[in-house]
């Protein structure tokens, strides 16, 4: 023990002397050697490093930035401390003169500290004093400032954009034919039937960043959203990112956590790679794409169904699924390959592989997106309107309305993602298309001598909730459907003639059935270097898929 740590030790003693069992040993390296072992890492308090300075008097305090840049732990000198029940003032005036620091005290500083440290940076005791008492300090260009623990101002920057959103999803299905009813003129009770069937599913996102940011801090610190006081502890200004707190050192520490851990979840975002493939199921494949094909390879597949109430499915029991899943989800880390254009090429074995749309999306967490590639097809609306004139003649009117039809992908996207970048979806897409045209019914029309044709509109749709790892592949797969198409064979010039072609000629019905695949693949984007990565990976997948 040198001469400058007993004589530090020799004061505290006498301006201690009611504590009899008082200890103090302070331990300080003078020139190079003050400077901290390569193992010996501080953990400093984020709020720590937020006062970047303080200046201004004690009822009207100046505002301190945040985000302002200090110096770190490891710059500054380390001590082993072991006291108890010493004066805060007291060791903080023997701490400043062992660092070479000048101290300043500010306030009303009173309180007594307890502490056993071994080889700790200065930050890390003093923010140990800190956590004892109600004091607050800044280490600034070889001055210790020690206030007391009075409310004052932090500014705080938040980026992120100043929008609200809302967002909601419907689907209904309603399926009713007829209904019959009798009522009994004696007063009994009727009686009805019906055969319908309603199933509904309703989604709602609001998003609303900034209300939900304010109403966080003034929980934090501990005021309500609505004060008869109208003086709010919180300022949150949306155009410029700009938060302005007045608490206590403690709250604001607390403060600055939470807004540190809200932005970094809220700033991540994903790229969804979408694949919408038809495959013209083959003759012995009309059960449906044998998924059994994927299984070989062993561990480098894992599945898992989302049947409700089934059993998940794994690589060994993927053997014994034979029929069409209507959800199965196959999952696989494909950041280091081309799974899915691998995983088409394997189609091709149960039939010809229509690719109808491959497209791409960002989206921030927790943000609604929506991907719409169609084709929006015009039809009519019309409407006869029968005037009875003077002499008791009808005039008809007609009148037309353009109405359009989207042909094609919709898809809507929710993602979230998790700390570990685990991503679950609410994703919901929608496939349509034009099966014919049909004639409006409408009598009126028929009077007024006009024929409108409105088309039959076919819609395959999913909605549902999924959960995938990051670059993990994800397959929707079981929507199948059958096509009849009527085909004319005839023996050239002959078939022609008039009454007698049909001698010549022959119809047959063709069969053809179909099965839809969506593919997605969700991966968390980390910077513009991933982001650009992924992009030339999309664009390689492309070029081999279309070969």
């Amino acid at each position: 023990m040198d001469q400058k740590t007993l004589n530090g030790l020799t004061a505290l003693l006498r301006l201690a002397p009611f504590a009899a069992f008082l200890l103090l040993f302070l331990s300080a390296c003078a020139g190079d050697s003050a400077k901290p072992s390569a193992n010996n890492k501080a953990i400093r308090s984020p709020a720590a490093a937020d006062i970047a300075q303080f200046i201004g008097q004690a009822d009207i305090p100046d505002v301190i930035d945040a985000t302002a840049s200090v110096k770190v732990a490891d710059d500054y000198p380390s001590f082993s401390v072991s006291l108890s029940e010493v004066p805060v003032r007291e060791f903080l005036q023997a701490l400043a003169r062992d660092a070479g620091l000048e101290l300043s005290i500010s306030g009303a500083i009173n309180g007594s500290v307890s502490m056993v440290m071994d080889d700790r940076p200065l930050p890390e005791i003093l923010d140990n004093v800190v956590s004892q008492t109600s004091v607050r300090y800044q280490l600034d260009d070889g001055r210790l400032l020690v206030f007391d623990d009075q409310p004052y101002l932090a500014s705080y920057h938040v980026d992120y954009l100043n929008i609200s959103r809302s967002s909601g999803s419907d689907i209904d299905l309603s399926t009713q034919i007829d209904a019959i009813s009798l009522a009994v003129d004696s007063g009994g009770s009727g009686l009805s039937n019906s055969n319908n069937s309603k199933a509904s599913i309703k989604n709602a996102s609001d998003n609303r960043f900034w209300d939900s940011l304010k109403s966080n801090l003034l929980a934090i610190v501990g005021q309500p959203a609505k004060s008869d006081s109208g003086n709010l502890p919180v300022i949150v200004n949306r155009e410029s990112g700009v938060i302005l707190v007045r608490a206590r050192h403690k709250v604001q520490m607390q403060i600055g956590q939470f807004i540190s851990k809200v932005v970094q979840s809220a700033q991540k975002q994903v790229l969804i790679e979408a694949l919408v493939v038809e495959v013209s199921l083959r003759d012995e494949f009309q059960a449906g794409i044998d998924w059994r094909v994927l299984s070989k390879g062993g561990e480098t597949k894992n599945f898992v169904q989302s049947f409700s109430g089934n059993a998940p499915v794994t690589a060994e029991s993927i053997e014994n699924i034979s029929a069409p899943a209507a959800l199965l989800s196959v999952f696989k880390n494909t950041l280091g390959g081309t799974d899915i254009t691998a995983t088409v090429e394997l189609l091709r074995q149960f039939g010809e592989v229509k690719i109808l749309s491959s497209p791409k999306i960002n989206a921030l967490n927790n943000q609604a997106a929506v991907l719409k590639v169609v084709d929006n097809r015009v039809y009519f609306s019309i409407g006869v309107q029968r005037i009875k004139t003077d002499d008791l003649f009808e005039k008809l009117t007609t009148t037309s309305e353009i109405k359009t039809v989207p042909i094609g992908l919709v898809m809507n996207v929710i993602p979230y993602i998790s700390q570990q970048n685990e991503i679950i979806l609410n994703v919901r897409p929608t496939i349509s298309r034009i099966l014919g045209f049909v004639a409006d019914p409408n009598p009126d029309l028929a009077v007024a001598g006009v024929q409108n044709r409105v088309p039959e509109i076919q819609v395959r749709e999913m909605e549902s909730v999924l959960r995938v790892e990051n670059g993990g592949m994800l397959v929707i797969g079981g929507l199948m459907q059958e096509r009849i198409s009527k085909e004319t064979v005839g023996i050239p010039w002959l078939s022609d003639i008039p009454l007698l072609g049909h001698l010549f000629k022959y119809q047959s019905d063709q069969l053809e059935k179909t099965e839809l695949l969506v593919f997605l693949r969700p991966v968390v984007i980390d910077g513009i270097k991933n982001y650009r990565d992924e992009a030339l990976r999309y664009l390689n997948n492309q070029q081999v898929m279309r070969q």
